[in-house]
């Protein structure tokens, strides 16, 4: 009636015990720490426990609003919950044509290359309320999407024409391509993932990241200038994850 184990880079684990014990209770060594007695929850019998600054205790159900296995994140993990493109219709006549031909040639790679068939729709007939579940691909930045404020107005990273802002840290300029995704604000599962740049230089870099490749992988939030094109990893300006609790100032970035 014990469990032991070892962990690595883990913050929350839940155990199952109906698949292994009918006792109330149950001991586990975790990373050589003892948790005796440990009440298992009626009626899923379940057991949580999580870890902060490396002790492990027993826990509560974590909220939907954290990070978990429903929605954890990385940029690609956008692309799936009947995802829809929303392209933005505010900019300059060309940041409208780049959104529409940028969302309209992710669609038909993705049909290409997965068979799927993906909603592609202008910001203007995008409803915020309406299948709060689904996963949005919103392809512009704050200054050119009208979308923007419904879905990321609460974000910590901002992108607008000009300028990149994380917290209280920013970087200026026009030729600055971003892909990011946050939770979906009023969804315990939806994510919304960004397609961006600063100006058209930036909007049109987005083009030359294959980032529907199955070899290419993506944390949470990528910046990066044409730099990336000739000198490779000495072009990302920006990298990082967010925290747990899909906060700034828990994640961890990296800043050039």
């Amino acid at each position: 009636n014990r469990i032991v184990g070892s962990t690595e880079n883990v913050a929350r684990l839940r155990f199952d015990m109906a698949a292994i014990s009918r006792h109330d209770t149950v001991k586990i060594v975790l990373d050589g720490q003892t948790l005796a007695g440990v009440p298992v929850l009626i009626p899923t019998r379940q057991v949580w426990v999580s870890r902060d600054g490396g002790t492990w205790a027993v826990s509560s159900r974590p909220s939907a609003a954290v990070k978990g296995p429903h929605r954890y994140g990385t940029f690609k993990d956008a692309f799936r919950n009947r995802v829809m493109f929303v392209f933005g219709t505010k900019g300059s006549e060309d940041e409208k044509a780049w959104a529409y031909a940028k969302a309209r040639y992710d669609a038909e790679h993705f049909w290409y290359q997965g068979n799927g068939s993906i909603d592609v729709i202008p910001d203007t007939e995008f409803d915020p309320a309406a299948e709060p579940d689904r996963n949005v691909i919103l392809y512009g930045n704050a200054s050119t999407n009208r979308a923007w404020k419904a879905l990321l107005g609460d974000s910590p990273l901002q992108v607008k024409r000009g300028k990149v802002s994380l917290g209280k840290k920013s970087i200026k300029g026009d030729d600055l391509a971003v892909l990011f995704v946050r939770p979906r604000p009023g969804s315990d599962i939806a994510t919304v993932g960004v397609v961006a740049g600063t100006g058209l230089v930036g909007m049109k870099l987005t083009n030359r990241r294959p980032y529907l490749g199955r070899a290419y992988a993506y944390p949470d939030v990528v910046v990066y200038d044409p730099a990336i094109l000739t000198e490779r990893e000495k072009g990302v300006v920006l990298a990082g994850f967010f925290g747990l609790d899909w906060g700034e100032k828990t994640g961890e970035f990296i800043w050039r």
